[in-house]
């Protein structure tokens, strides 16, 4: 199973199990049902984790956890980043208490650090894989090094003798830094969206310049069609009233 839909999978558990907690303990009872933790969570979809679990209907696609979804659920209940990447972690083993401590070594420390923030990293690239657009690549791909050069600042700034402090805070900044990147990069995907409207009405435009020009013109064709044929019944006319008179003095000279 490929890493993304492993994320996937254990989300979705998790939320299962939180529901049903909820629902036993009668405790947090604003988090017992799936369009809860969406409209918490992801208020750009509110029913995102009812379409994680698909309508059931045959060829239906499903869709994937959004990164922010998943930084928002796991910061707050407090979930151990590294059960999203193992099936075996069970949900309620993922739940640390406020209180739990990290490891004794500080060095480990800051590498457990720099391992979420890589696996942060790496479903950021993922999920940009699915959405970006050919003509967006490069721009997908500077947003992608520039966060990647944070992280190398982070790593040469992170002192050992602060990390078991510092730890959550510095977590907490590399995850708005991603989100930062998030808006710059839907910005785009605004942007983009709005030059290729804006093309498609200039498009709109122009046939309807043409097509008035070409109602014009029939109009005037129209107009020297109709004058052409007054001007051939008024000689017609003419013509009758002429061949009258001569019939008429012919008559009369008999």
């Amino acid at each position: 199973m490929k890493e993304f839909h492993i994320v996937d999978t254990q989300l979705l558990k998790l939320v299962d199990y939180l529901i049903e907690k909820h629902e036993s303990t009668q405790t947090n009872l604003e988090f017992t049902s799936y369009y809860s933790f969406g409209y918490r969570f992801y208020p750009n979809n509110k029913y995102i984790v009812e379409q994680m679990k698909g309508d059931g209907k045959k060829g239906s696609k499903k869709k994937s956890a959004p990164h922010l979804l998943l930084i928002n659920i796991a910061r707050y209940f407090n979930v151990d980043f590294n059960y999203f990447y193992d099936l075996g972690y069970a949900p309620e083993d993922a739940i640390r208490s406020d209180k739990e401590g990290l490891p004794s070594s500080k060095e480990e420390s800051v590498k457990e650090v720099f391992q979420e923030i890589d696996r942060r990293l790496e479903l950021f690239r993922m999920e940009n894989e699915q959405r970006k657009t050919t003509e967006q690549t490069e721009y997908y791909r500077e947003i992608e090094e520039k966060i990647h050069h944070i992280k190398e600042q982070f790593l040469l700034s992170f002192s050992l003798s602060t990390v078991s402090e510092k730890r959550k805070m510095r977590i907490e900044v590399f995850d708005h830094i991603i989100l930062l990147g998030w808006m710059a990069i839907d910005s785009k995907h605004n942007t983009t969206q709005l030059e290729k409207e804006q093309e498609r009405t200039t498009k709109e435009i122009e046939a309807l310049k043409v097509e008035v020009a070409q109602l014009k013109e029939h109009r005037e064709k129209l107009h020297a069609d109709l004058a052409e044929s007054n001007r051939m019944t008024i000689e017609a006319q003419k013509g009758q009233t002429e061949a009258l008179k001569t019939l008429l003095t012919i008559k009369s000279n008999m």
